[in-house]
């Protein structure tokens, strides 16, 4: 009689059989220690089981296994679970790290530092992936979670945007776009999406934000659901949003307000120019000086002044109430040092204490003291639009003279701002109760974004960074 062929399944079988960490599933090999597949076929099965069951990574977690079974073994009775539930524990548990590493803005090649590794098996009693198979396979999926999840906040609601643009640290022109639910309830603003863009023209804005509002409603942009949009005064942002308001009718543009105070500070700063230049020479006089940062000390026993950023709002404000404050110990400080014909910055500001102008502007900056608790205020992003009204009236009531006419010329380019913080209809009042109308959460982004591109990280591509960026930022969506 002819010999019946055995079956590819039944070699299988016969070969796993005195394997026990091995099922066969569907002409396929399965290990119940690692919780995957073994790729095997007819003619290499036999040295691809060995291989696999040879491996380190299988050693790893079977050592891991026994150990972890010594501690439960005594304690529970239950049987082996399915390889399906394994493997989804497993997904979870990769998926789980992935996220918590990512929102705690911890870089995932720290997994294969041996320390962390070693300390993650130990209390887990799991081996740890690499960091590359976390980013292969579990932060895209991450990623299109959120964007879910902002769509299912979003639903049928009507929305604001906030956008703005900035360059990052490898000259990169990226532009954030943070979308908000208007129902009348306060929520922080989810963003959406991070855009790439070649220029900062308003073209490229406006395609950028059809983009992101393309991602947010796959099946057709909800142009009517689109109230608000916020920015702030760059002459590009401003054309885009007069040229976007053609395709949503019902959307209202407004330039942030913290920027138009901002505006007026710096026009102070202008004006103050005696103020300006002793603050700039003080500036220069302790930065390039450790004995007269030591003698400024000994002599004043205060802090070190606050130093003015450009891109931070009010900080030149701050520096300069600091020197009214303090000025009889900062002068007894000037007097002290020696006269040194060389440095300029000493003796500009020895020559500045003592002249009429600059004393005279020096008490007249507490004048606008109040400007900075103004900015702080219309930076908590819970305030109701008729508190953020209310900032703006005030702050406008307390200017006068070249400080009000700039702030008036700011809110007129603002031309929105009136109808919109006006507007009488019940449902837009209601709805538009937490309406933001200022860009500070989306400066925010830009921070975290900073946190994550730093010197020692900035090999990120563009895809990469835009999914970090927002898996992170977004983390509280839930809480």
């Amino acid at each position: 009689m002819p010999k019946i062929k055995q079956s590819f399944k039944s070699k299988l079988n016969i070969y796993v059989k005195s394997l026990h960490d091995l099922k066969v599933e569907n002409e396929s090999v399965f290990c119940m220690i690692c919780v995957k597949p073994i790729q095997v076929n007819e003619s290499k099965y036999k040295c691809r089981i060995d291989e696999h069951l040879s491996s380190g990574q299988h050693l790893k977690n079977k050592e891991l296994k026994e150990k972890g079974e010594k501690k439960t073994q005594m304690l529970l009775k239950e049987s082996m679970k399915s390889s399906e539930e394994k493997t989804k524990k497993e997904d979870y548990f990769k998926s789980r790290l992935t996220e918590a590493l990512i929102e705690s803005n911890i870089p995932l090649k720290k997994l294969n530092n041996q320390s962390f590794r070693a300390f993650l098996e130990e209390f887990t009693q799991r081996c740890i992936p690499n960091e590359s198979t976390l980013r292969l396979h579990y932060v895209e999926p991450l990623y299109k979670r959120i964007i879910e999840k902002i769509r299912e906040k979003v639903d049928s609601n009507y929305v604001y945007f906030i956008i703005d643009e900035t360059t990052d640290t490898c000259e990169r022109k990226v532009l954030n776009v943070l979308v908000g639910v208007l129902n009348g309830e306060y929520s922080k603003p989810m963003l959406i999406d991070v855009e790439f863009l070649e220029n900062t023209k308003h073209s490229s804005i406006q395609t950028a934000f059809l983009d992101s509002c393309q991602l947010l409603w796959p099946n057709g942009i909800q142009y009517n659901k689109v109230l608000l949009l916020v920015t702030d005064a760059a002459p590009y942002m401003t054309c885009s949003g007069t040229n976007l308001k053609i395709f949503f009718s019902n959307m209202s543009h407004i330039t942030c307000i913290v920027h138009a105070l901002d505006r007026v500070c710096r026009k102070i700063q202008e004006n103050f120019s005696n103020l300006n230049q002793f603050i700039a020479s003080m500036k220069k006089c302790l930065l390039n000086s450790k004995s007269k940062e030591v003698l400024y000390k000994e002599v004043t026993g205060l802090r070190l002044p606050p130093v003015p950023v450009i891109t931070r709002w009010n900080t030149w404000l701050e520096t300069a109430l600091f020197y009214r404050e303090n000025f009889n110990q900062i002068k007894e400080f000037i007097e002290s040092i020696k006269s040194d014909s060389k440095n300029e910055s000493t003796k500009q500001i020895k020559r500045l204490v003592k002249e009429d102008k600059f004393i005279q502007e020096l008490l007249e900056i507490k004048d606008y003291g109040f400007l900075m608790d103004s900015i702080t205020k219309l930076q908590n992003p819970r305030l109701r639009l008729s508190e953020q009204k209310k900032v703006l009236d005030d702050s406008l009531d307390n200017l006068s003279g070249f400080a009000k006419q700039k702030f008036e010329k700011c809110l007129q380019k603002n031309k929105d701002l009136k109808p919109f913080c006006e507007n009488s209809d019940f449902e837009f009042r209601s709805n538009t109760e937490f309406a933001p109308l200022v860009s500070v959460e989306v400066e925010r982004s830009f921070s975290q974004y900073n946190n994550i591109l730093t010197d020692k990280r900035n090999r990120f591509t563009e895809e990469n960074i835009k999914m970090q960026i927002i898996i992170q930022y977004n983390s509280q969506i839930d809480k």
